[in-house]
């Protein structure tokens, strides 16, 4: 066995990829970029090289529109907060999170996150299936009149895909009229709050 012990290795042209080669053929490649990759059909599994864990991007929208949702269905809060991206790689996990401020009369409110891939929505971040109970990310219980109350939640999504996906924040209330930004009451005074949706999502290499 044989050590190399080099300060820097260049290629021969400049602005062109560095190749590790066996038998003539190139199996590594060492792009411009910094990016090492596996080529060819039997390329080697070399993601640990590529930033494992690195912020690849950041994406966050926020909202202080102030809106009203319908018991007894899942409903978009606001279309605005939807964030899409492609992922980098198929391995590329993503980080989401949201914060927000929610009302109702007089009942629960209930959040989750869906994944919208080639048109077709998947919720993810959840409970666990329990018989006739709600799966979701975070949820909480208002009783009285002027009721308001803070929800945030947190999922690393692992979707195996580099197809453009869709992430939106979806809304339940189990009775009465849910609020986005607001108090049920909303009285002009300050004992009601007006409050601000943000969604984060964060690409991290897998």
């Amino acid at each position: 066995m044989s050590t190399l012990n080099v300060n820097t290795i260049n290629p021969v042209q400049a602005n062109e990829p560095l190749n590790f080669q066996t038998g003539g053929t190139t199996f590594v490649q060492l792009t411009t970029a910094g990016v090492l990759s596996g080529v060819g059909a039997t390329a080697p599994t070399i993601s640990n090289f590529n930033g494992l864990g690195q912020v690849l991007s950041v994406q966050s929208k926020s909202s202080d529109l102030v809106t009203s949702f319908s018991a007894d269905s899942w409903v978009v809060w606001d279309s605005n907060l939807n964030i899409t991206v492609t992922p980098q790689s198929v391995s590329s996990k993503f980080l989401l999170s949201y914060s927000t401020l929610t009302g109702n009369s007089s009942q629960r409110v209930f959040v989750r996150f869906v994944r919208e891939v080639s048109s077709s929505d998947t919720s993810v971040g959840r409970g666990a299936a329990s018989s006739g109970r709600l799966q979701c990310n975070s949820g909480n219980y208002m009783a009285g009149g002027a009721n308001f109350h803070g929800l945030a939640g947190q999922f690393l999504d692992d979707p195996d895909t580099t197809s453009a996906i869709t992430y939106k924040l979806e809304v339940y209330s189990n009775s009465g009229t849910g609020y986005l930004n607001r108090s049920s009451e909303d009285a002009d005074n300050d004992s009601s709050p007006r409050g601000l949706t943000v969604v984060t999502v964060m690409e991290i290499a897998g």
